[in-house]
């Protein structure tokens, strides 16, 4: 389906700005949360907010349909997996790389490497919080002291109902500078003590439940 059929509702706007001021810097931006709660989305969206920029997505398979940009399908058959695609990609120097999703040492080591080359990497990785994302690269081979020269930001994100009608999606977003603090202190299943606060204050505001604040308390 087309990127401007898709509407994108935040319960806290200012998640939102943050990550577009992040995603005009370069380095790495990872998503992570389950399948349907808008990881990708995301992605187009930011990509699609840094105007005039070259931007070259990488899936298994193509979800969203967006003219403006470079869009590649993943096939296993053809020897084309996500690893063989970043580095054929990096001829064409994009700007920005959409990878779907980090699954294997290969596709983590050549998501670094684009990050590293100068551009900004957007992509996914299955984790169950924003502070499992380290521990889930550190699986795949990537060590903490390559992550603090590229990684800028992880955020984990979950679509809540809505009081009224409709879902907004609310973001964990831990920065770099808290990603590798040994002072920060994690709260329920690796989530941000900003999670609950900002589910408190809007079951407070009437616009979640407070039955939905306490179901997505542990993300």
């Amino acid at each position: 389906y087309p990127l401007k059929s898709i509407k994108y509702h935040y319960l806290v706007p200012e998640q939102w700005a943050l990550l577009e001021q992040v995603c005009q810097k370069r380095g790495l931006v990872i998503f992570a949360g389950p399948m349907g709660s808008g990881k990708t989305t995301a992605m187009y969206q930011l990509a699609k907010a840094q105007k005039q920029q070259q931007v070259m997505c990488i899936e298994d398979p193509i979800e969203i349909r967006e003219d403006s940009f470079l869009q590649v399908q993943v096939n296993p058959k053809a020897q084309m997996d996500y690893s063989t695609l970043l580095k054929a990609a990096l001829r064409h120097h994009p700007d920005i790389f959409i990878v779907g999703e980090i699954r294997d040492q290969k596709t983590a080591r050549a998501v670094l490497t684009a990050a590293l080359s100068g551009h900004l990497v957007l992509s996914t990785l299955h984790a169950t919080s924003a502070y499992g994302v380290i521990e889930r690269l550190a699986d795949l081979g990537i060590t903490r002291s390559e992550l603090k020269s590229v990684l800028q930001l992880v955020s984990y994100q979950r679509l809540l109902p809505l009081k009224s009608k409709g879902q907004a999606v609310l973001f964990d977003i831990i920065q770099q500078a808290e990603l590798f603090s040994e002072n920060v202190k994690q709260e329920n299943n690796g989530m941000s003590a900003d999670w609950g606060r900002y589910l408190e204050q809007n079951a407070t505001k009437g616009k979640i439940t407070i039955a939905t604040a306490k179901k997505f308390a542990h993300g």
